[in-house]
């Protein structure tokens, strides 16, 4: 792979001078290894420079902090991504397991208590990834989305601002990205909640309740595609700073089932969670045909004749942190490759 910046490459001339806000959804390591591939076309193309804010949730928020790991906490420019990060990243969920690690942390340890504390220590002792947000670069904006368990709204996490609204804002906050990122995927029953203690951080406005601690659950519980950083005012309007929406969205869908009674919890949440990401997407789709042009839908196993078969792998990839086979990897990484390159021809010929 190479960068093509050169004239006779349609996409690089069209989207050259846009300012591209990029969101990447959850959805375990399915979500992260389709990321990458979306990300690899976006590298070809010489656009990763054009990236101006980033938004994850779960899956998308474990990858981006490897490739940030990877590459000194700085955002990859397009080269750096295909020559120095995409060649080294498939160990990390071909070899490895996260949930098998924070798992057998959690033996070694003796507690059940504070499964979150073991990710985020899996994070730091199998991916080395052990900076405060203070460490990582500016540029561009990343919005790291987490849910808050007692008010139901969304909590963002930035390099520059952490806070909800109705609840407060910190600036620059003090806080570990392995417990940043283990809270945005701190699904429920799996992994739980980061319990953030509120009054370690002065907030303003003053309107955070009196209470100790909040507790910060997986961003997807509130929306699993990370849209809402991108466009504001109730889907009117670009966040500042971009004039393109980009969305890569590894969701799984949500299909017919036998349900037995002991995945009957894990079931209401599946079906609670696709209601939650059907909502945004329509609100996103009004939003891209009312700005025609501005917004892109990257999705996940759609289906055309020439990636059927990845497109049908990919989809039955399971929501986990577990160790993948290395067909899911390739499986995964093509369709999001793949989809990505569909999504810009058709873009190109509609405008």
């Amino acid at each position: 792979m190479s960068v093509d910046r050169s004239e006779n490459n349609s996409v690089y001339q069209t989207f050259k001078d846009r300012k591209i806000g990029l969101a990447l959804s959850g959805g375990g390591h399915r979500a992260a290894v389709f990321h990458l591939g979306v990300l690899s076309y976006l590298a070809e193309n010489g656009l990763l420079e054009n990236v101006k804010r980033l938004s994850t949730v779960s899956g998308g928020s474990v990858v981006m902090a490897l490739i940030y790991r990877l590459n000194a906490y700085n955002f990859p420019d397009s080269r750096t991504y295909l020559e120095n990060i995409l060649p080294h990243v498939r160990p990390y969920f071909t070899e490895h397991s996260l949930q098998g690690s924070a798992l057998l942390n959690m033996l070694k340890k003796l507690t059940f208590i504070n499964r979150h504390s073991m990710l985020s220590y899996t994070l730091r002792e199998n991916w080395k990834i052990d900076v405060n947000m203070q460490d990582i670069a500016e540029h561009p904006v990343w919005s790291i989305n987490t849910t808050v368990l007692e008010t139901g709204k969304s909590w963002r996490i930035e390099k520059q601002k952490m806070g909800s609204y109705g609840l407060g804002y910190v600036t620059y906050p003090e806080m570990d990205l392995a417990d940043a990122i283990a809270a945005s995927a701190g699904f429920p029953i799996g992994i739980g909640p980061l319990k953030l203690k509120t009054r370690k951080y002065d907030f303003f406005p003053k309107s955070m309740p009196e209470q100790k601690s909040l507790l910060l659950y997986d961003g997807g519980l509130y929306d699993n595609l990370g849209i809402e950083v991108l466009i504001k005012k109730n889907f009117t309007k670009f966040a500042k700073g971009i004039d393109f929406a980009m969305l890569s969205d590894a969701s799984k869908p949500l299909e017919t089932e036998s349900v037995r009674y002991w995945s009957r919890v894990g079931r209401i949440i599946d079906v609670s969670t696709e209601q939650i990401r059907s909502l945004k997407v329509r609100l996103f789709h009004k939003f891209l045909h009312e700005n025609k042009g501005d917004c892109m839908h990257i999705r996940i196993g759609t289906e055309y004749a020439s990636l059927e078969q990845d497109a049908h792998s990919a989809k039955s990839v399971a929501t986990n942190l577990k160790k993948m086979s290395q067909a899911d990897f390739e499986s995964l990484q093509a369709n999001g490759y793949t989809t990505a390159m569909k999504m810009f021809d058709r873009y190109l010929t509609e405008i």
